[in-house]
């Protein structure tokens, strides 16, 4: 089995869709869209269904 994917976008009023970051339960770091980077975005999976999404400023 492969896990649970969970992908993250930014919806901006007026502008296209931006990719943030993807997320398998099995990975072991995020694959981050261009211009998010692990400084400021983050993710955990303590199941294949539990996840968090850790942004700082």
């Amino acid at each position: 089995m492969l896990g649970t994917l969970c992908t993250l976008i930014t919806l901006i009023s007026c502008s296209a869709p931006q990719f943030v970051l993807r997320f398998r339960d099995s990975w072991s770091s995020p694959l981050y869209g261009s211009g998010f980077s692990s400084s400021r975005f983050t993710s955990t999976a303590q199941s294949s269904i539990d996840y968090q999404l850790i942004i700082t400023n």
